[in-house]
Parts: structure tokens; sequence; C-alpha cells
């Protein structure tokens, strides 16, 4: 089966099924708020002003490093509708009777 006539190569596996031709690399046209899932932390943000910060761990957990940046500073990967959703989790969390 040919993919599209902008071959760049072809590859022939050892599995069964038809080989199947390489194409370009296209860019994407959307830039912006692409991800339609995103897996998210709760916890301390880096200098503690925010003790219910929810986003992403930053830096390494076995380097001792256990802060979240907030997810509002990603719009670069999580859609408005996303990050609304964040702020309706975190509201719910800081509510919340746990620690």
């Amino acid at each position: 089966a040919v993919v599209s006539t902008q071959s760049t190569g072809t590859w022939s596996g050892n599995f069964s099924g038809p080989d199947f031709v390489l194409t370009e690399i296209k860019p994407s046209p959307t830039l912006l708020g692409y991800r339609n899932k995103c897996e998210f932390t709760v916890g301390a943000n880096a200098d503690r002003s925010d003790l219910c910060c929810v986003g992403y761990v930053r830096g390494q957990f076995s380097q001792g490093n256990i802060s979240v940046e907030d997810a509002s500073e990603c719009v670069e990967t999580c859609s408005l509708a996303m990050l609304s959703e964040v702020k309706t989790f975190k509201t719910m969390v800081e509510g919340s009777k746990f620690p």
C-alpha cells in the first residue's frame, strides 16, 4: 500500500503485510494546545508559595526535586479547555478535607 507519492525511501520488514512508503515529515498546523491527554501532579511549587499546585513535576524526584510547575505555564502543550479543567480540579483539591 502506498502512503504517499512523495517518497523518501521504502522499507520492507520481516512481518506479514504490505510494504509501506516513508514520506517526508510534515509540520503540524497546530502549534499550541495540541495535547488531548495530560497527566498532572499535585504538590508544592518550587518556592512553596503554592502548596496545592496542579501541573507537571519540575526536575527529578531522584535528585530530591519534588516541586510542581503550574499547568498554566504550559500553554504550548495544554489546550485552554484542559487548563480550565485544571483550575476546577485545583479548587476541588483545595476544598478537600485531605492534606
